[in-house]
């Protein structure tokens, strides 16, 4: 007997069908209107359908070069209604078949979608696009990394919509997980739009993407003088601050103390300007105080309500930032 399939048809019915809509999106350069209704189509197919299902019915390598033809032919630059739609389907596609992600890495598709993201003219189709890149950086993160893509994610971070903006910093949390010491350059481009985005931020989720970005950069480039010329005066006094502020989230306030603990332990300048330059006892009383149940309560009465991860945390960093027995500056033996 027939089987039962979706939309209607019976199983083999829908496969034809499912197998024409993908010849229909090769076919754009000739049908553009015909590509798109075919896409919409398809997308609400992958909508009702698992995984197990797509590999099955859905010829998925052909469909990808389908939409890959679309994003990247000179031919339908201007067809931007068929340039979304083609992503929204990537990214329904993306959702319930995990593998074709690296598929369509391997065919170019990060590159395609950093050129698109140069012209936000269509607003609707760049938010497209950092949704569907959020998804390839969380599983190719290093070549979203590599390919320069992140510092495209930024440079019109100002004109998305906050869901948007919060896909955009993902990308760059994503692929900074993937950081290592080749990737110094690019991190240096990427700063220059980071910095000033980490200096202004107030939306606590986008807070929280940064941190991440930056604990990977301090993770994987383990070099004094990299570290140095990336985390600025301006940079370590913003993660102090978020020590301290009364809104941040203990997660975050963890994430700051974890960043300051590999820059004091592997930079013994960024430890001095830390100790020179910045009111350490005042940034710890008033994280303290964040915890306090009363605004007269002794120090040592406050500290019984600080998280105990927060106080390993705090206790790990100054360990770190104190000099060493060989600096001797805190030493009152007499010089070895």
């Amino acid at each position: 007997g027939a089987h039962r399939g979706g939309s209607g048809l019976g199983g083999g019915g829908r496969n034809n069908r499912i197998s024409k809509l993908v010849k229909n999106v090769q076919n754009a350069d000739e049908d553009p209107y015909f590509a798109m209704e075919s896409l919409r189509e398809l997308s609400e197919h992958l909508l009702m359908m698992n995984q197990v299902v797509v590999d099955r019915v859905f010829p998925v390598e052909k469909l990808l070069r389908g939409i890959l033809n679309i994003l990247s032919n000179p031919m339908l630059k201007g067809e931007l209604e068929l340039q979304l739609v083609s992503c929204r389907c990537l990214y329904n596609l993306f959702e319930v078949n995990p593998e074709s992600i690296s598929m369509a890495v391997d065919e170019n598709l990060v590159p395609i979608l950093q050129e698109m993201l140069q012209d936000i003219s269509y607003i609707d189709l760049a938010e497209q696009i950092l949704e569907t890149l959020e998804l390839v950086s969380r599983l190719r993160g290093r070549e979203v990394l590599q390919s320069g893509t992140l510092a495209s994610c930024l440079q019109y971070l100002d004109f998305f919509t906050i869901h948007a903006q919060r896909k955009a910093v993902s990308i760059v949390a994503n692929s900074c997980t993937k950081v290592r010491m080749d990737s110094f350059e690019t991190i240096q481009t990427l700063f220059v739009l980071l910095k000033p985005i980490f200096a202004n931020a107030s939306d606590q989720p986008i807070i929280s993407k940064l941190l991440n970005a930056l604990y990977g950069v301090c993770g994987g480039l383990r070099d004094s003088n990299m570290l140095e010329s990336l985390f600025t005066f301006e940079v370590v006094e913003r993660l102090l601050k978020l020590v301290s502020a009364a809104d941040s989230q203990l997660e975050d306030r963890l994430k700051c103390l974890d960043i300051l603990s590999v820059l004091v332990n592997l930079s013994s300048e960024i430890s001095r300007e830390l100790l020179e330059s910045c009111d350490i006892i005042g940034t710890l009383e008033e994280c303290f105080a964040c915890y306090s149940k009363n605004p007269n309560a002794s120090l040592h009465e406050t500290l019984m309500f600080v998280p105990k991860p927060l106080l390993h945390a705090i206790a790990r960093t100054v360990a770190l930032l104190l000099p060493t027995e060989n600096e001797q500056l805190l030493s009152v033996d007499s010089p070895k």
